[in-house]
């Protein structure tokens, strides 16, 4: 009975040492496991874009082909031609190259050369599948374009009033689901195929209180088309407030190719054309984020968010 104070001062003593050991090996836990994260943070957040980089190196180009108001000889008199695929060191300054802060610049003269659907010359994207080919989705895959940009040139008509630019699009087999217009500030998409009659109809996106957007150039937004079977969503963020329209997928689209397009669209062709607006100038847009998403609720979408990693 005399010896029990020390059988208990040596059990306190080889407990606070077995439980100092447990607090050693949780802290080293922690820090192999904080080790071995950070190359995989590394290898999974996306690098900061880089002026000195082109393009292809800032984004993930892979599932895109670009159209440039060219044509193959350089001038503007033929068909515009096609990049296909983007090398990843490609440029054509001014028409398609890397901004003073990394941006991806898209710019398009009003004089420039078109395609052969169309009287309004284009520096824009056109998705493609993973094979290479021409991507083509319908409404009940769902499909999913966001980007966040800037809008720096706009074209002008005779008269000096300011043009309009496409910056987004859902395109089908002869029509649009979704442009997406840049017009003085204000943004509105067009449906070709909208409502019971199949009409073009103009939604304009507002904010919760009904205000329209009132974007200045040079000043950066972002923007969302989002398309599935339950209908067509085009949002907007800038300056804090967000703006939406919307509309219910008429019965002309279900089963019909889809595919996105993003860049920019001039929406003005040069004198003596047969474009409806014509006049002078250019525009010239600039992308610092382009993503885009398929799937549906019971299917996780395939996601590609540029820029690119680098390691």
């Amino acid at each position: 009975m005399a010896r029990s104070p020390d059988v208990r001062s040596h059990c306190d003593v080889r407990h606070r040492r077995v439980r100092a050991y447990g607090v050693r090996v949780f802290f080293a836990l922690i820090l192999v496991l904080s080790l071995l994260a950070q190359p995989l943070l590394a290898a999974t957040s996306p690098a900061p874009l880089e002026p000195g980089l082109a393009p292809g190196q800032n984004f993930n180009l892979a599932l895109w082909k670009l159209t440039l108001p060219l044509d193959r000889s350089g001038g503007s008199s033929g068909t515009a031609s096609e990049v296909k695929p983007i090398p990843a060191t490609y440029q054509n300054a001014p028409y398609f190259c890397t901004g003073a802060d990394g941006s991806m610049v898209f710019l398009a003269p009003s004089s420039g050369a078109t395609t052969s659907g169309s009287h309004y010359p284009r520096s824009e994207l056109r998705e493609l599948t993973a094979s290479g080919s021409n991507a083509a989705w319908t409404i009940a895959d769902g499909g999913t374009l966001s980007a966040s940009l800037a809008v720096n040139e706009l074209p002008e008509t005779s008269a000096g009033v300011k043009g309009r630019l496409v910056v987004g699009q859902i395109h089908g087999p002869d029509d649009e689901l979704c442009r997406l217009y840049f017009d003085q500030g204000k943004l509105y998409f067009h449906d070709d195929r909208s409502g019971p009659r199949h009409t073009e109809l103009t939604y304009t996106l507002t904010s919760s209180t009904g205000a329209l957007t009132s974007i200045a150039l040079d000043q950066r937004f972002d923007y969302t088309i989002r398309a599935s079977s339950t209908g067509l969503t085009v949002s907007a963020s800038q300056g804090g407030v967000n703006y939406s329209a919307s509309e219910p997928i008429s019965t002309f689209w279900p089963g019909k190719a889809l595919y996105f397009k993003a860049g920019v669209y001039v929406q003005m062709g040069k004198s003596g054309s047969a474009a409806g607006t014509t006049g002078r100038g250019q525009g010239k847009v600039s992308f610092y984020r382009l993503a885009i998403a398929h799937g549906t609720a019971s299917t996780a979408p395939q996601i590609i968010t540029p820029p690119a990693p680098r390691l």
